[in-house]
């Protein structure tokens, strides 16, 4: 098996996507379900101190029914965020295994960092119809690769339950991100993605969570981004 994740770092509450290449090195069929007697299960080992590790939420299986013949390689992805605690910010270890027929057979280790990312700007506004919540929007950065990134993350008070992260694209930290909230709930950031370049992000945000609407690529001037990038004025956008 060889384990890759999606990114070596995600924002706390953020998806951790997994890869899972598994290769049937064997003359048998293999069977990966979990659930029925004579079938492998797959697991995931994340550690965050010295053997011990995460348990698993629910008790549904990973993989719920995939059939490998002999000499066939299948490629799975998984949200570990979905089937394991990964809350805590840190380091973790994370390992794949299978298990069959009493014998497990293991990925090499990969490490996840999980962060905070560094605040640049935030707002706070109620959420209608519900007068003891409030809503925490705040907008972090992390680089990844060569890059940096601009991501939206929201939490309620006093429940502290997360909303949502969302990566809203590439960051160019010369103008600070701008965020408003309004009192139906309609989000919009606008933020520098490149010299010449702005991009609009807009969500709506009620009782039942915080919901992607639309994303928009503009000049300075504030109008749409054409595919040639023309020389321009560099003012952040007024409108």
């Amino acid at each position: 098996m060889i384990l890759k994740l999606e990114y070596g770092s995600s924002l706390r509450f953020e998806s951790t996507h997994a890869f899972l290449s598994i290769y049937n090195d064997s003359d048998a069929p293999l069977r990966i379900c979990g659930d029925t007697v004579g079938c492998a299960e797959l697991d995931f080992q994340i550690e965050r101190k010295r053997d011990q590790w995460l348990p698993r939420l629910g008790k549904e299986p990973l993989i719920r029914n995939a059939k490998l013949e002999p000499g066939e390689q299948r490629d799975i992805a998984i949200d570990l965020s979905r089937r394991y605690n990964l809350g805590g910010v840190g380091r973790y270890l994370v390992r794949a295994v299978i298990k069959h027929n009493n014998r497990f057979y293991m990925s090499d280790k990969v490490m996840l960092d999980v962060v905070e990312g560094i605040e640049v700007a935030k707002t706070v506004r109620g959420v209608r119809g519900y007068e003891d919540t409030t809503r925490n929007y705040s907008l972090r950065y992390w680089k990844r690769g060569k890059h940096e990134y601009l991501f939206l993350t929201v939490d309620d008070n006093p429940t502290r339950i997360n909303q949502g992260v969302f990566q809203l694209g590439r960051l160019l930290r010369v103008d600070t991100p701008r965020i408003t909230v309004d009192r139906k709930g309609n989000v919009m950031i606008l933020h520098r993605s490149s010299p010449d370049c702005f991009i609009r992000t807009k969500f709506k945000s009620d009782g039942e969570g915080v919901r992607f609407i639309d994303q928009t690529y503009e000049l300075p001037s504030g109008e749409p981004y054409p595919n040639l990038r023309p020389k321009s004025n560099l003012a952040l956008p007024k409108r």
